[in-house]
């Protein structure tokens, strides 16, 4: 699920329109205050168990998706494509296909882009160490993508996870590796990408604690979790960039203090508003940005709630609402998942953001400065 400027992309990889879990993209748009489905697309290639659209992001006029079982290269090997707006009709730009890609590596599984700059993980790359992860970075120069970088652990470790969550803002990525509660920033001058920090949790508990589960990122401002911290209760970590290197600004608990609540489980950030999701304990949390210091909102919840559909898995923060997905929601048409939408008031800024899991109905609630005012369902 990602959040463009005046759209909604959801992915849904166990589409089966060209084949068993061949996978769709679903874009929805703003009309009259609601959000309505525009179109729906597979990749040009479509074929059964690609799952096309396991993970989504965008930026202005261009989404980036990934589908993790792609077998061009080899079993599972992944691939990823980048799609671009022209009117309301959404064309193939390219297919990312990694250049040293073996079996069972999932490019694709995440994805990341900020203008003319995407990053793309390879969860299973061996990297150094067996399934120490890889991103691979891809730069366009009017509408022809070309490979950049491949980034690697600075310090690979046995399933390091090295690119678990992805972040792009200009000319930096930041990498998380949540299996080493570590996240990487590299930092682009020219054509060369370099590693400028290594960010690690400020005064963390002893153990493994999950740092990089989650990130966000917007211009100055960053936003990382930690999964497994006060008994998985969950926090976030936030940073602002200062001198041209990100300095720990401040620390947020989980505003509910559930204990396995997975506050940070995923995140999403705008210049002045970060959603934070909490699956286990099933709400989304939002925040203000007051100077350098965020301030609590809000925590919504789903309309529909069940203690197994997900909510709160995948977040994302658009053009004046926030949104939550529910990829094992079963109330949803053939038990396809669903996104909630939260419209947010006038302030709100927007941003885009990663990816999510099935789409079967999309819930509206509108968000006043009092409360809930609204609430209905569109289902596509």
């Amino acid at each position: 699920m990602a959040a463009g400027p005046d759209y909604m992309a959801i992915g849904a990889p166990g589409d089966s329109e060209h084949g068993s879990n061949s996978g769709a993209i679903y874009i929805f748009v703003e009309q009259s205050g609601s959000l309505v489905q525009q179109s729906k697309f597979a990749a040009d290639d479509a074929e059964p168990n690609r799952y096309f659209g396991a993970a989504v992001a965008a930026s202005d006029d261009t989404i980036i998706v990934g589908s993790i079982w792609d077998d061009e290269v080899a079993a599972f090997a992944g691939s990823a494509y980048a799609f671009r707006r022209a009117g309301e009709v959404w064309e193939q730009e390219v297919k990312f296909l990694p250049f040293d890609g073996v079996s069972q590596d999932f490019f694709g599984a995440v994805v990341a882009i900020d203008g003319d700059i995407a990053a793309i993980t390879s969860l299973g790359q061996d990297a150094g160490a067996n399934g120490a992860g890889a991103v691979y970075v891809y730069v366009r120069i009017g509408t022809v993508w070309s490979f950049s970088t491949k980034m690697v652990d600075p310090a690979p470790e046995v399933g390091g996870r090295f690119g678990h969550s992805l972040g792009v803002s200009g000319n930096r990525i930041v990498v998380g590796s949540n299996s080493t509660d570590r996240a990487q920033v590299f930092l682009k001058t020219g054509p060369t990408w370099t590693l400028e920090t290594t960010l690690t949790a400020v005064n963390p508990p002893p153990g493994h604690i999950g740092f990089g589960t989650g990130i966000g990122i917007s211009d100055d401002f960053l936003a990382i979790s930690a999964l497994h911290v006060n008994g998985h209760e969950g926090v976030l970590y936030l940073f602002k960039l200062q001198g041209g290197v990100f300095t720990f600004q401040e620390r947020k608990d989980s505003p509910d203090g559930m204990d396995l609540g997975h506050f940070g489980w995923s995140v999403s950030m705008t210049q002045d508003r970060l959603a934070v999701g909490a699956e286990f304990s099933r709400k989304m949390f939002i925040y203000q940005r007051i100077g350098d210091l965020w301030r609590y909102e809000t925590a919504v919840t789903s309309n529909t709630p069940s203690i197994d559909d997900g909510f709160g898995a995948i977040v994302a923060i658009g053009a004046g609402f926030a949104a939550a997905g529910t990829p094992t929601d079963k109330t949803a048409p053939h038990g396809g998942g669903s996104v909630h939408t939260f419209p947010l008031p006038s302030c709100i800024t927007s941003i885009p953001t990663m990816g999510t899991l099935g789409i079967g109905c999309l819930a509206i609630l509108l968000l006043g400065a009092g409360g809930f005012l609204t609430r209905r369902t569109i289902r596509g």
